[in-house]
């Protein structure tokens, strides 16, 4: 497995990630560039050494180009997985028809693609990708580890993501500001890190939002899951997020907006709370009001987020789905 670093352990699997002397290159456009020439050869090198039976390309950019191109290079099969949605295909690059029309070629000339909802599937035969290599695949959720707790729970919201534009942190911070009155001792958590960060955290000094914590980024976030309430994520884009996965897995209750293919597992008053619009900050405030003030309809929920995740999302469920791409590939 290609990745920035070592995660935890994987029986029967190994990590492969970036040489460290190519981390500590600056400038950083500098330290891009050499990944952007390096991360493909090093694909490369290590398709001629191991000999798999296919390469498996995460995202279009850069990962899944590079995939294909060494999977042409090998002739080894190839799996691409959009694991972005439509926006990952559209990109929100400088000279978007350009990419796009790379996305859309690399995904008509891999061998499978999984996709993880009905609207990814909708927009790829919108675009002639052939039906019979579409495949749902989500990747499994570990429901022993994010397990289900019925004890209590002592922080009402939690966010955990990145603090980028596109998820929301300063919307989540006007949403909370909306529910200071009503709710004066509402106990919130912030975890993740990036480019919004700090200002995040003066916006909610801005706001008066005393009772808050900003961890940061956290390599286990179980805890979190746990002992949340709530999971709120008014992003403007997204696709079938694992962290709501986990955090359903776990009983605590998502409040997200209705993007990429999030009602595949998030359903509307049933066990979940799935907003229209993204910046209706109101109505997710009504929403959040709602299940915090009924805590038998917010426990309903929790155990109807758990159910949805051990039937569609856990290690047995998605093993099934991966050995359908298997087998059409002929391995």
């Amino acid at each position: 497995m290609f990745t920035d670093q070592q995660g935890f352990n994987v029986p029967k699997s190994s990590y492969i990630s970036v040489p460290q002397w190519i981390r500590q290159i600056r400038p950083l456009p500098l330290r891009k560039l050499f990944r952007l020439i390096f991360e493909p050869l090093q694909l490369l090198y290590y398709t001629l050494k191991l000999k798999p039976d296919l390469i498996n390309g995460i995202y279009c950019l850069p990962k899944g180009l590079n995939a294909l191109i060494v999977s042409r290079l090998t002739r080894t099969n190839c799996v691409n997985s959009v694991i972005g949605s439509t926006l990952e295909i559209e990109t929100e690059l400088p000279f978007k028809k350009f990419w796009k029309k790379i996305n859309l070629w690399q995904l008509k000339s891999c061998d499978a693609v999984t996709i993880k909802g009905i609207k990814d599937k909708n927009y790829l035969l919108s675009h002639k990708i052939i039906p019979e290599k579409l495949f749902y695949f989500n990747g499994a959720i570990d429901i022993e580890k994010f397990s289900f707790n019925k004890g209590e729970r002592k922080t009402d919201i939690l966010f955990v993501g990145n603090f980028y534009e596109l998820k929301g942190p300063d919307r989540i911070l006007k949403i909370i500001h909306l529910l200071i009155d009503k709710f004066p001792n509402l106990k919130v958590v912030m975890v993740g890190n990036g480019v919004m960060f700090e200002e995040s955290r003066k916006l909610a000094t801005t706001l008066g939002i005393n009772n808050i914590d900003f961890p940061g980024y956290q390599a286990n976030t179980v805890h979190y899951f746990q002992e949340a309430k709530l999971l709120l994520m008014p992003s403007r884009s997204d696709s079938l997020p694992t962290s709501m996965l986990e955090a359903m897995s776990c009983g605590c209750v998502p409040v997200i907006s209705d993007v990429g293919n999030v009602k595949e597992a998030a359903l509307h008053n049933v066990n979940s709370k799935v907003i229209a619009d993204y910046s209706d900050l109101k109505s997710f405030a009504d929403a959040i009001t709602e299940l915090l003030t009924e805590e038998s309809r917010r426990f309903e929920f929790s155990l109807a987020a758990r159910k949805m995740v051990e039937t569609n999302y856990s290690v047995r469920a998605q093993s099934i789905l991966a050995e359908n791409i298997i087998n059409y590939l002929n391995i």
